[in-house]
C-alpha cells in the first residue's frame, strides 16, 4: 500500500477559509487530492469530470460526505483555488481513526475511473457510508478470530479463492465454503489444540467435505495487525477490486466498534506459522451422529493435539478450495 499516512501526516494545517483544505495528489488520478482540513482531519476530495453527483450529503458518527461541495484548495506551492468538489472526511482526531479512514476510503476511491462520473462517486460514497456505519455496531467476530482467518488468507498459496469464499455472514456454520467444500479456522492463544467445535462442523454433509485449520494467535507486541493482513491481501488481489471492496466489507462488519482495540492489537505472525495445521473434519474427536430426538445447537470442545495432520500432497489432490489454502513456502 503506498504511505497514505506519511502523505497526509506531512500535510500542513490550512491558514485560510473555515472550507479549506492541503492537498497533494493522490495516486495518478487526477480527479483525486488527498486532503488535510483546519482541524487535522483526512478528506479526499474528487472532481466529478462527467456530471456533478446526485448523492445527497451524508454524515455518520465517523465519518461525512458532501457532494459538490464548494472549498478552498491550498496546494504545496502555496497556490489556492476555489473549486466544487465531493468531499468524503474523517470526523474525531483519533489517529487510530485517521490511519483506518485513510486505508478503506483510500482504496474505495482509488478504484474510480480516471474521470470519474457523478454516479461512480455516489457508488463510492454508498460503500464508505456501509463500512462505516459498521464500526457502530457490535461486530460479529472476536479480534482474535478475525486476525487468524485472514492470516490464513494471507499466508495462502491463492489467496483470491480464499475471499471468493470467505462467508459474509457470521451465521454460516463454516468461514469458507466452495463447491463441496469446506474449511473452518479455529486458533488458540497457546498450545493444546483445545478448539470450540458445533457440532454440524465436524458431521457435514455426505457429499460436503470439510477441513479445519488450526493455529495459534497469541498477543505479542512485535507481531501483526490486522490492518497489517488486510494490506498484505489487498497487494496480492491487486488485479481484482471486487475481492478488496469484499475483503474490506467483512473486516468492518466483523470488528464493528471493536475496530479500536483491533488496531492496536497484535499476534504473533512466526508462531501462527509454526504452529498452522489442517485436519480432515471427520479425524476430529467429537459426538455420535445422529443426535438424539430434540437435542440441538450442540456445542463441544476437542482436542486435536492426538489428530493426524493433512499433508500437502492431499491438500493438492483434493484441489479447489483445499489447494488454495496450503500456505506459501
Amino acid at each position: 500500500m503506498d504511505d497514505w499516512d506519511g502523505s497526509f501526516r506531512s500535510l500542513p494545517l490550512p491558514s485560510s477559509a473555515e472550507d479549506a483544505f492541503t492537498v497533494v495528489p493522490f495516486l495518478d488520478r487526477p480527479a483525486i487530492s488527498l486532503g488535510k482540513d483546519r482541524e487535522g482531519r483526512p478528506a479526499f476530495l474528487i472532481a466529478a469530470t462527467q456530471g456533478a453527483s446526485a448523492a445527497a450529503r451524508l454524515r455518520l458518527r465517523h465519518v461525512e460526505a458532501a457532494p459538490n461541495q464548494a472549498c478552498v484548495v491550498v496546494r504545496r506551492d502555496g497556490t489556492q483555488l476555489d473549486q466544487r468538489l465531493s468531499i468524503v472526511r474523517c470526523l474525531g482526531g483519533d489517529d487510530r481513526l485517521h490511519s483506518y479512514f485513510l486505508r478503506v476510503v483510500g482504496g474505495i476511491v482509488g478504484r474510480l475511473a480516471t474521470n470519474p462520473s457523478g454516479a461512480d462517486i455516489q457508488a463510492a460514497i454508498t460503500q464508505v457510508a456501509e463500512l462505516f456505519h459498521a464500526l457502530t455496531i457490535e461486530g460479529a467476530r472476536s479480534v482474535q478470530g478475525l486476525w487468524a482467518e485472514l492470516f490464513v488468507i494471507a499466508t495462502a498459496r491463492d489467496p483470491a479463492t480464499l475471499v471468493e469464499a470467505w462467508h459474509e455472514d457470521p451465521l454460516d456454520i463454516f468461514d469458507f465454503a466452495l463447491g463441496s467444500q469446506r474449511a473452518e479456522v479455529k486458533s488458540v492463544a497457546r498450545l493444546p489444540r483445545h478448539h470450540h467445535f458445533a457440532f454440524e462442523q465436524l458431521d457435514p454433509p455426505p457429499t460436503v467435505s470439510a477441513i479445519i485449520v488450526s493455529l495459534t494467535a497469541a498477543m505479542a507486541a512485535a507481531g501483526r495487525t490486522i490492518a497489517e493482513l488486510v494490506d498484505e491481501i489487498s497487494g496480492a488481489l491487486s488485479t481484482s477490486p471486487g475481492l478488496v471492496t469484499k475483503l474490506n466489507r467483512i473486516v468492518a462488519l466483523s470488528l464493528g466498534s471493536d475496530w479500536a482495540e483491533a488496531s492496536t492489537a497484535r499476534f504473533d505472525h512466526t508462531s501462527a506459522r509454526r504452529d498452522l495445521a489442517f485436519f480432515f473434519a471427520d479425524a476430529v474427536p467429537r459426538l455420535s451422529a445422529p443426535l438424539p430426538r430434540g437435542v440441538s445447537d450442540v456445542r463441544f470442545v476437542s482436542d486435536l493435539s492426538s489428530c493426524s495432520h493433512v499433508p500437502d500432497q492431499e491438500l493438492i489432490a483434493a484441489g479447489g478450495l483445499f489447494a488454495a489454502l496450503r500456505p506459501r513456502k
